[in-house]
C-alpha cells in the first residue's frame, strides 16, 4: 500500500539482543518487508527514552513520526489500523487527485 509512497515503515523489536534469532523468525513467518531494528540493550530506560519519556511499557507501542520529527500517532497496545492508515494518508504527499480526501473521510 506504500512502497510507491514517500513512507518508510520501520519496526523495532523491543526484545533483549539475545533473543534477535526468535526476532528473525517471527519477521519471516510475517514475510516481513519493512526495515526491521531490534534494541541493542537490556537498558528498557534507554529504549524508554529513545521513543517516548510517557511510555508506560505496553507493547505493542505503535508511533507514527513525521520527516520533521512531530509524533502524528501514539497508541499503546492494540492499534487501530483504519485511525492509523487515515493519519498516514493524511500526511502523506499525493498526486491522487481525491484519494487522500476518499481514505480521511471513509
Amino acid at each position: 500500500m506504500y512502497r510507491t509512497r514517500e513512507f518508510e515503515l520501520v519496526t523495532v523489536a523491543a526484545n533483549a539482543p539475545d533473543e534477535r534469532p526468535g526476532v528473525v523468525k517471527f519477521l519471516e513467518k510475517q514475510h516481513a518487508t519493512s526495515r526491521n531494528l531490534l534494541f541493542a540493550s537490556t537498558d528498557t530506560s534507554a529504549l524508554h527514552a529513545a521513543f517516548q519519556a510517557k511510555w508506560e511499557s505496553v507493547l505493542p507501542y505503535t508511533l507514527l513520526i513525521a520527516p520533521d520529527g512531530r509524533v502524528l500517532y501514539r497508541r499503546e497496545g492494540a492499534v487501530d489500523l483504519l485511525e492509523l492508515r487515515r493519519m498516514i494518508l493524511a500526511n502523506l504527499q499525493t498526486d491522487y487527485t481525491g484519494f487522500r480526501e476518499y481514505w480521511v473521510t471513509h
